[in-house]
């Protein structure tokens, strides 16, 4: 459960081309009847997030979709249309879709695995600046950023290429955890095949008619 009184954000990092995987990996298929953004998008709601931002980018905004069971009232999209200025560009175009600043997770939609216990942990332990989870000596996702770091993020005008750069001045706090999927960043069909034990089949945009994309 949330820390009483706490309330958090998050954002969804989608708006990579996903040239290495070959499509788009929000919709690549986690099980038979859930894709990657599905996973994401379940943990969150789990855990009880005021807002949901999936950051996309405008080819996958171009998909046009009927409504889905996680296009929840909470759960917003939003563009951006120069994904190539890097992944602190998506971070700020989601917080500033935000309606309030909160202690904010940022997760990246090639890691299927975040789950409510993870997001527990990290909400629990966090005392500093940032916190990011760590297994075996090596940091993971979701990153959680306090509110203080969020409302910067939303702030800062001028350009910034590298996210880990931005967070260098503040202080980060890795909190241990017992599950190496806080590790996993699934970006070609041979990572796929790693966590999954299975080849991934080139599967049409069609094929996930659920989602509520713009």
């Amino acid at each position: 459960m949330i820390r009483e009184g706490k309330k958090y954000n998050a954002i969804i990092l989608a708006a990579g081309n996903s040239e290495r995987m070959g499509q788009p990996k929000l919709f690549l298929p986690f099980d038979k009847n859930h894709t990657f953004l599905d996973m994401s998008i379940l943990a969150f709601n789990q855990f009880g997030c005021v807002e949901i931002v999936v950051v996309i980018n405008k080819n996958i905004a171009s998909i046009q979709n009927t409504s889905s069971d996680y296009a929840m009232e909470n759960v917003h999209y939003c563009v951006n249309l120069n994904p190539e200025e890097g992944r602190f560009s998506s971070i700020q175009i989601g917080i500033r879709q935000l309606n309030q600043h909160l202690p904010l997770f940022i997760h990246n939609v090639d890691n299927p695995f975040v789950t409510k216990e993870i997001l527990t942990e990290l909400s629990q332990n966090f005392l500093l600046d940032y916190a990011r989870p760590v297994f075996n000596g090596k940091g993971g996702h979701p990153v959680l950023l306090s509110e203080k770091i969020s409302t910067m993020i939303g702030q800062e005008v001028l350009p910034v290429k590298n996210f880990k750069t931005f967070l260098l001045p503040f202080k980060r706090q890795n909190i241990e955890v017992h599950d190496k999927c806080v590790l996993a960043n699934i970006n070609s069909p041979e990572d796929y095949k790693l966590w999954f034990g299975s080849d991934l089949i080139k599967i049409s945009n069609t094929v996930f008619n659920h989602h509520s994309l713009p």
